[in-house]
């Protein structure tokens, strides 16, 4: 295995620096010693070269004799042998410079190899050293990433579990607070309905009061209008009988005149006392009957202006009872608005309270759950805000409302009773003046009849009394065109002011009519528009809150779907992509490193080889030497590689097992914080659920306390809307009464005003008739029986023309009267039944609109309430199904992240198992790499060995050699010396066997 031959040992870090410096150290003691002995080779060579350099200047400074002398044989074998001994030396000069050479560069190349073999174990070495960190980095970082990851899915199990308990203790008090507030309005729906219903009951109720006190008062005043039309016929029946009895006497009188005859003079003065007479009584009874009239006039107003004083102060009190119910109910709905405020201030404050104690407590989620606190908080107060404004508002409109259909109410009943007023003065003002034109009728009729008697008996009488006749006719015609200009004038003005007032009543009449129909449809469309709106509102807040709801369901569902997808999808690409990138790493790291091994292999075989040459070529028997010390250099390197291997490989596996031990303590400590937090979170949860319960449990109680004094103070005001019905029920029947007593008053002072009317007109017509008898009886004693004859006759046919015109006019303004009478009561009576018909349908519809609008609130809360109820059920099961499938996206992901660390760990081992298959591969190989330069170096050392043996012997026979030229130099020099010519033979025989010795050698090279 590549890890048991690691030169160092490993520490956090990498290697041991004190075991590479060590190292390190024993390479460069190595090297100096490799110098050391290199200069001691160069120094023994420059030694030898030193000696040869002696020898040569020896050689040189040796006085070399002249063999001119000697003869040609002798010159030519001491030049042989010179030649032969310069080449000799030069010979030995080159091999011992040839020698030198190859010493030098073989200790260069064993330096150079023991330099390669040090930087070639340090390299391996060191990369032995970083793959044991590597992998030991290796594995505690995945000891630690495992660690952390598990560490990680338990907080995130841990702040999930959390985040759903939140979650649920926050959906358990929403949903607390959220019945709460459903119940509370659905109580005060049911409130509101019964309290419109007491209302409306209430309401019904005085109106029954009222009504029955009105049918009273109107059956009393009916009764009193009985009473006094049946006062009015007494009256017309004794003036009748007054008018009969008058009819009697004047036919008495015609009797009486026919039976006395009187002359001319008394004819012409009875004719003129009579025109007179007749003139007096026309102007007596015009204003008499204008003094009737106007008297009659005057009751009548002061009756409807008492009337419309009853009914003023009846409406001022009831507005001002109104104004006041109205201020009362304005002040409890301020109050009602200022205590929701302040309970929506409380339960604001109090939730932001909450809020920030939570914060405090959940450090580690402050900024999400503080913002879904104050978001919720602010949304919980702005809909209590709304829901106060919305109420406020309501009880303002309602009492706007109220004190609109009580205005509108006395308004009615004050037009109304303007009404009957103007109407009942208008038939009153009519029939006075229908009374004063049937007078002026009369008047005209008598006067036209007296002109037709005045005018016959003139004819009869133009013979003697043309001039007076004529006279009298002029002032006769001139008076009754005075008459007749005063009555036209008279009628003229009065019917303009009649018909001016008539109009003037009938334009407030329709403008009142028209203006109270106005309001009346205006109030009514407007309680329809707030019915409607109402409805529609709380339709559409419906539809809005379970579209919201669904909507934010749906996008929760979706975004969780989305999210755990995404999650699913990223950790599938990231795990696909650490995978692709992982096997990429891997086999691009074998492929680097099987392109490294392959080069290093084909590198450390050309170098061999070229080592293997250059040593083949360049070995000496430095070689030996140095070899054995590099071999003996190598087993020290190599012992102390595989001790600081051993010493490297002890200290990983306890790094390893320190850093498991640690990464194992870790996950412990984060499993034991997790588990503490994760109960920290239950306790902080489950307080925070009894703390919501606590809270939603008080605020329901509140709310029902409040409904319940809601409901108190609606029957409080139930109650003092009944007390106010019976008290303006008790004033109705109080003015009823009143205005009955008074009609009763009015009526018998109408009729006390009439029979002394009647007596005073019978007092004067009897005296008129006395009166008329006497001249008339004194007129007739003195006339003319032909003249009193004629006169009688056109008298008798005046009288009968005139009573038929009198009893045609009485009667035919006693039908007019009783029909303007009878059609003034009818259209009296018809304004009051349209006016009440249309009060009481404005009535009915207001309460029939309270009752609905009531309903359709509280239906509207009950289909809210199903709709929640429906909206939360979706939730729960999108919820529900969005857990299980975040549940089932993490057991994915769990899987996921598992088979990719399975994955990752399969990657690492074979890389790891194809690098160190590629570093065995590479150390094979360079095994055989050196075990060949080995075997080469081997060879060449032993060839040069051999060729140094070799050289050595060569050098030993040419020192031999030059030892034995020397010797024979010197005795052939101490031959030519001693005895020149004895010696010459002994020299030639000395130079014949240098000569055989020369080619001795000669023949053996």
């Amino acid at each position: 295995m590549a890890e048991e031959n690691l030169p160092f040992p490993v520490t956090m870090r990498g290697y041991d620096r004190e075991a590479v410096a060590a190292h390190i150290s024993r390479l460069e003691e190595s090297v100096k010693e490799a110098t050391t002995a290199a200069e001691t080779a160069r120094r023994e060579t420059q030694q030898a070269r030193s000696s040869l350099e002696d020898s040569q200047r020896a050689l040189r400074e040796a006085e070399q004799p002249t063999y001119k002398g000697l003869g040609a044989r002798v010159e030519q074998l001491l030049r042989s042998a010179e030649e032969q001994s310069s080449d000799v030396v030069a010979r030995a000069t080159t091999h011992a410079q040839d020698t030198v050479a190859r010493a030098n560069v073989a200790a260069q190349q064993l330096r150079a190899r023991a330099d390669n073999e040090v930087a070639e174990i340090l390299a391996q070495s060191r990369r032995e050293a970083d793959e044991i960190k590597t992998q030991a980095e290796h594995a505690a970082g995945a000891v630690k990433e495992a660690a952390e990851r598990q560490a990680a899915e338990s907080i995130e199990k841990a702040e999930r579990e959390a985040h759903r308990l939140r979650s649920g203790a926050e959906a358990e008090a929403a949903e607390v607070r959220a019945t709460g507030e459903r119940e509370a309005h659905a109580l005060r729906a049911s409130v509101e309905r019964e309290t419109t219903e007491l209302r409306v009951t209430a309401q019904r109720d005085a109106a029954d009061l009222v009504d029955s006190a009105r049918t009273d008062s109107e059956q009393k005043l009916a009764a009193a209008h009985q009473e006094s039309s049946r006062l009015r016929d007494e009256a017309a029946s004794f003036l009748a009988a007054a008018h009969a009895e008058a009819d009697e006497l004047t036919e008495a009188t015609r009797l009486e005149t026919e039976r006395l005859k009187a002359d001319a003079a008394r004819v012409r003065a009875e004719a003129r006392d009579a025109a007179a007479a007749l003139k007096q009584e026309a102007d007596a009874d015009a204003t008499r009957l204008l003094d009737e009239a106007q008297r009659e006039a005057a009751n009548a107003r002061a009756i409807a202006e008492a009337e419309a004083s009853d009914m003023r102060i009846s409406a001022e009190a009831d507005a001002a009872t109104l104004r006041n119910d109205a201020a009362a109910a304005l002040a409890q709905a301020d109050d009602d608005a200022r205590e929701a405020r302040e309970r929506a201030e409380a339960d604001g404050a109090e939730l932001r309270k909450r809020a920030e104690e939570e914060a405090a407590q959940l450090r580690a989620l402050a900024e999400r759950e503080t913002a879904h606190q104050r978001r919720e908080a602010d949304a919980y107060a702005a809909e209590l805000r709304h829901t106060t404004e919305q109420e406020v508002a309501e009880l303002r409109h309602q009492a706007d409302r109220d004190i609109a259909d009580q205005r509108g109410t006395a308004e009615r009943e004050i037009a109304a009773a303007r009404t009957a007023a103007q109407t009942e003065a208008v038939e009153l003002r009519e029939s006075a003046e229908s009374y004063a034109a049937q007078l002026r009728q009369e008047t005209e009729a008598v006067v036209a009849q007296q002109r037709q008697d005045t005018d016959g008996w003139a004819v009869a009488l133009r013979r003697s009394t043309e001039a007076w006749a004529t006279q009298l006719r002029a002032e006769t015609e001139e008076t009754t065109a005075e008459e007749r200009r005063a009555a036209a004038a008279y009628a003229t003005e009065t019917q303009d002011a009649a018909d001016a007032y008539a109009a003037e009543t009938r334009g407030t009449a329709d403008q009142d009519a028209a203006a109270l129909r106005e309001e009346t449809e205006a109030w009514a469309a407007q309680l329809r528009g707030a019915a409607q709106a109402f409805d529609g509102e709380t339709r559409a807040a419906a539809d809005a809150y379970a579209g919201e709801t669904r909507a934010a369901a749906d996008a929760y569902a979706a975004e969780t779907r989305g999210t755990a997808d995404a999650e699913t999808g990223q950790l599938r690409k990231d795990t696909e992509a650490w995978i692709a990138a992982t096997r990429g790493e891997a086999e691009a790291y074998a492929a680097d490193t099987r392109r490294d091994a392959d080069a290093y292999a084909a590198t450390q075989q050309r170098e061999a080889d070229a080592y293997a040459a250059d040593e083949r070529r360049e070995a000496d028997a430095y070689a030996v030497k140095e070899r054995q010390a590099a071999e003996g250099y190598a087993a020290d390197q190599h012992r102390e590689a595989d001790a600081y291997a051993a010493q490297q490989r002890r200290e990983a596996d306890a790094y390893a097992a320190q850093q498991r031990r640690d990464a194992d303590t870790y996950a412990t400590q984060t499993r034991e914080a997790a588990d503490e937090e994760v109960e920290a979170l239950h306790e902080s949860v489950d307080a925070e659920i009894a703390a919501f319960r606590a809270a939603a449990q008080t605020e329901a109680d509140d709310l029902r306390a409040q409904a319940e004094a809601h409901q108190k103070d609606t029957r409080r005001a139930a109650a003092d809307l009944r007390r106010a019905a019976e008290e303006e029920a008790a004033a109705l029947k109080a003015a009823s009464t009143t205005e009955a007593l008074q009609l009763r008053q009015t009526a018998e002072s109408e009729t006390a005003d009439l029979r002394a009317a009647v007596k005073a007109e019978l007092a004067e017509l009897r005296s008129a008739s006395e009166a008329e008898a006497a001249r008339l009886n004194r007129e007739a004693e003195s006339a003319h029986a032909k003249t009193l004859k004629e006169t009688s006759d056109l008298r008798a046919s005046t009288e009968r023309d005139a009573k038929d015109l009198l009893a045609d006019a009485q009667s035919e303004a006693t039908a007019l009267r009783e029909e303007a009478q009878a059609e003034t009561t009818a259209l009296r009576e018809e304004a009051q039944a349209d006016a009440e018909a249309a009060r009481e349908e404005a009535r009915r519809a207001r309460e029939d609109l309270e009752l609905e609008v009531a309903n359709a609130r509280e239906s509207a809360e009950q289909e809210l309430t199903r709709r929640h109820e429906e909206a939360k059920a979706e939730t729960a099961a999108m919820v529900a199904d969005a857990k299980r499938r975040t549940a089932e996206a993490e057991e994915r992901l769990s899987a996921t992240l598992a088979r990719a660390e399975q994955v990752r760990r399969e990657a690492e081992a074979h890389s790891q198992t194809l690098l160190t298959n590629a570093r065995n591969n590479a150390d094979e190989i360079v095994s055989e790499a050196r075990e060949h330069a080995e075997a080469i170096i081997s060879e060449a050392v032993t060839d040069a060995e051999r060729e140094r043996t070799m050289a050595q012997r060569e050098v030993d026979e040419l020192n031999r050699q030059r030892e034995s030229i020397t010797t024979y130099l010197d005795d052939l020099r101490g031959l030519l010396t001693n005895d020149p010519v004895g010696n010459l033979a002994k020299a030639s025989r000395l130079a014949a066997q240098a000569e055989a010795e020369v080619g001795a050698d000669a023949g053996d090279r």
